[in-house]
């Protein structure tokens, strides 16, 4: 059983200045064990993001997520990954202040609109790419990518531009297989198991880049064809995720190939890095466009 720390819980925090500093106006949004909040920075006067944790989730575990996704923000700098600029307690109740983002989730743009154009399902998952290949380039795991953290900051008919955010799950690579939590002690696996990969399904420790491929193929199938690919951990070691080719025609004919090297059930199979996901992604839709602007010359000759 997770401990709860005795803490005393603020009955609202809109409106409250935290640490003399950051005024609370209105939540933004909420998610898992976090709630967000729209603020201002007294000092600076600028608009920023402030999470804090749900009064029933303040375990100790979950204050290690809110600090180490505090951490990680601050030492990572990439225009693709949402910055943290500082980590609080007030009253006992622990906040980090982040760069406010306009727009939704990537989930939140499928369960509204359904799939992404194939130019922009692409660009997502470039930058998504890129943003992950500075985290490892840290030595940093993110091990939670999917749509729901990947938020659109660009409006809805504009060429997307994204944030990887939440790095509550990360860990460095050299000691991913090391990690003694409670959770783990207690045989569970962080994360949400529909983006889990079969090696985490089955408890293993040592992970490495290849879980961050993983879910990066994940959320680039999931932009493509409306829903996830799996429904639960089991259907991840039992099933295999529907041909994007099958369900829309605007893709290259070897892009299923690509995700299936990206979504292999073997972890030896699958790409080694992001940066070879990325180049393969690249080349695939490079050759695509390509072919294309060939046939439509000779169909105006």
């Amino acid at each position: 059983m997770k401990k709860a720390l005795a803490v005393r819980p603020l009955p609202t925090l809109a409106g409250h200045l935290l640490a003399r500093r950051y005024r609370l106006t209105q939540v933004l949004g909420m998610a898992g064990m976090g709630i967000v909040y729209d603020a201002v920075d007294v000092m600076t006067g600028e608009s920023v993001a402030i999470k804090t944790l749900k009064p029933e989730k303040r375990s100790i575990s979950a204050i290690q997520r809110l600090r180490r996704e505090a951490e990680v923000g601050r030492r990572l700098r990439h225009p693709h990954l949402r910055r943290v600029f500082h980590l609080g307690v007030h009253e006992g109740t622990s906040f980090i202040v982040m760069e406010k983002l306009e727009g939704e989730t990537l989930s939140a743009r499928i369960r509204s609109t359904g799939p992404l154009a194939a130019p922009d399902a692409l660009q997502v998952g470039l930058q998504l790419l890129d943003a992950l290949a500075t985290a490892h380039a840290e030595r940093i795991l993110h091990r939670d990518v999917k749509p729901a953290n990947v938020f659109l900051t660009s409006a809805r008919g504009a060429s997307p531009r994204i944030k990887l955010i939440d790095f509550g799950l990360a860990r460095p690579i050299e000691v991913a297989g090391e990690e003694q939590t409670a959770l783990t002690k207690m045989n569970v696996v962080p994360g949400t198991p529909r983006y889990l990969t079969p090696e985490q399904v089955i408890g293993r420790r040592d992970l490495d880049a290849r879980v961050d491929v993983w879910g990066a193929a994940l959320t680039l199938h999931e932009a493509l064809t409306g829903e996830p690919a799996y429904r639960d951990a089991t259907d991840v070691l039992c099933s295999l995720p529907k041909p994007v080719l099958g369900m829309r025609r605007d893709v290259p004919e070897d892009f299923d190939a690509v995700l299936a090297a990206a979504l292999s059930k073997s972890r030896e199979h699958r790409f080694a890095s992001v940066r070879a996901f990325r180049e393969a992604l690249a080349m695939v839709w490079a050759r695509h466009r390509t072919e294309a602007l060939s046939q439509a010359a000779r169909y105006r000759l």
